[in-house]
Order: structure tokens, then sequence, then C-alpha cells
């Protein structure tokens, strides 16, 4: 029994007539009776070559594919594979033409459209709108977006875009706390899932740089408010040296506007600041009681 063979995703999505159906299903089973046939022929040459059966064995139709089977095998590798592969190239031609035929032509975007779509969907990141995969695909190619967003067998394309994209701010920000393993990752499935893990590494980056900012912007605050703690802790101290410097002078029977004038005549030319600490008063005390003197 023939089973029959996928059609490609790019066409299913596509509304076509029933002739072109119908064209489609030939090609396809074509296809599926060429491969068919060979194999047979590849089984009849191998039992053959085990002595299992004789060419005479083999039903006229077949018998000339098999004897032309039987002389590639028993070439050396090298050339069984070289052969092989011209086969299997020539073979491919052949499927492409046929599917062209039938209306079922790929698509192939250059990489100038994966770059183009790539530096599109982190302009969106960066701007803060994040626009989904489907709407960067759409303002990129266009009609072509549907099938843009499909292609997942396009790792190099991918990793390359990402390559010539590294210079843009948000991709640097992404690369800021993604190592390469997790850029290659993103490469690694389709168009549309790449562009939402962009997205979303792009929205982890900017939180993250935002939670550092107010951590730095914490600190700062903390600092000053040590500074001022700082500050008021010594200017209490002070304050309770010249309280204590003052009270002394009391005990002592001594006041400190006296105090003053004798210190004044002993050192001349002392600074207001050592005759405050020295009476246990701010030094704006003493210019204060030095200018009503007329000192």
């Amino acid at each position: 029994m023939v089973k029959p063979v996928p059609v490609d995703s790019t066409v299913q999505a596509q509304t076509v007539s029933p002739e072109l159906a119908e064209s489609i299903r030939e090609a396809a089973y074509r296809q599926e009776m060429r491969d068919w046939v060979q194999k047979g022929n590849r089984l009849y040459a191998e039992e053959i070559t085990k002595g299992k059966m004789t060419l005479r064995d083999v039903s006229e139709s077949r018998r000339e594919a098999v004897a032309e089977l039987l002389k590639t095998m028993r070439k050396n590798p090298r050339t069984l594979f070289m052969q092989q592969q011209r086969e299997a190239k020539s073979m491919s031609i052949q499927h492409a033409k046929e599917r062209a035929a039938a209306g079922m032509v790929s698509y192939r975007p250059g990489q100038e459209v994966f770059t183009t779509v790539l530096r599109t969907h982190l302009d969106g990141c960066e701007s803060g709108e994040y626009p989904t995969a489907k709407a960067t695909a759409k303002a990129t190619v266009g009609e072509d977006a549907p099938r843009l967003l499909r292609k997942s067998h396009c790792k190099k394309q991918l990793r390359t875009g990402l390559k010539q994209n590294e210079g843009h701010p948000a991709m640097k920000l992404i690369n800021g706390i993604a190592d390469s393993s997790t850029i290659i990752a993103m490469a690694s499935g389709s168009v549309s899932s790449c562009l939402g893990a962009l997205a979303n590494s792009h929205k982890l980056a900017k939180k993250l740089e935002q939670l550092a900012e107010g951590q730095r912007r914490l600190e700062r605050e903390l600092a000053e408010v040590r500074e001022q703690s700082r500050r008021r802790a010594k200017d209490h101290s002070t304050r309770i040296a010249s309280l204590e410097v003052r009270r002394d002078l009391e005990d002592a029977g001594k006041n400190w506007k006296d105090e003053v004038a004798r210190l004044m005549k002993e050192q001349p030319g002392i600074s207001m600041r050592a005759l405050g600490r020295a009476v246990g008063v701010s030094d704006t005390a003493i210019r204060k009681h030095l200018k009503a003197t007329g000192q």
C-alpha cells in the first residue's frame, strides 16, 4: 500500500484549485513510486551479492536497473559514495522541478531578510513597544510574514543575523545577561521563537537594569544618611564636651567671659574656635561677647 506523502506546510495554508491539488498529488505519487522501485532494486542487488539469488531470478522490467546497481556495488567505497551523492542531487533537482511545476515553490529568504527582521524587532524592544513576532515579520516582508515565521531550518541565518546586530543597544543589553549558549539556543528554533526569546530576554535585562539602578540609588541615599548621622554624632559629642567644660568652670566659681579675657591676655592671637573650646561656648558667642565689650 502506497503511503500518502505529506504536503509542505507552506502549501497547506494556501487555497488551491482542484486541478492544482490533483497535480500535486500526482507529483507526490510519482516520487513515492520512484523511491519504492529504487529501494526494491537495491534489495534485489543485495540478495544477489549475498548469493541468495541470481540476476535471472529478477523480473525483466527490473533486471537492467539491478545490473547497474551491481556494477556500482562492486566499486570502491569512495567512488560509490560520490555516485550516490550525484544521484541524490539529481533526484533532488528533479523533485524540485516537479514541485515547482505543481505550484509548490518553497520560500527561501536571503540572509539580509533575517538580519533586517532581527534588527526591526530589536528596535521595537529598545523603544519599549515589544511588538509581536507577527507584527515585526509583517513590517519587514509583508505578505511573506507567515512563511518567514514558520522557517525552522535556519540556524545559520539566525546566528549570523544576531552576530551582525551585536552592536545594537538592545542586543548589548541582552548580551549582558545571556551567555553564548543562551544566544545559540535562541537561534535553534523557528524565526517566531527566536523573536519571542529576544523580546523576553530584553524585558528581563531591562528589569535587572532598573533593579541595579534602584540599588545604586539606595546605596547613595544610605551613604548620605550615614554621613549625616556621623556629623550629628560629632556635633552632639562637641556639644556635650562644651557643656562639660562650662560645668567645670561653673563648679570652679569662674565665669566664661572672665576666662576669655584671661586667655586673650595670656595668649595673644588665639583663635575664636580655640577660645570657644576652652570655655565651652561657640565661637559665634565669643565674637558677640567681644563685639559687645569692644575688644
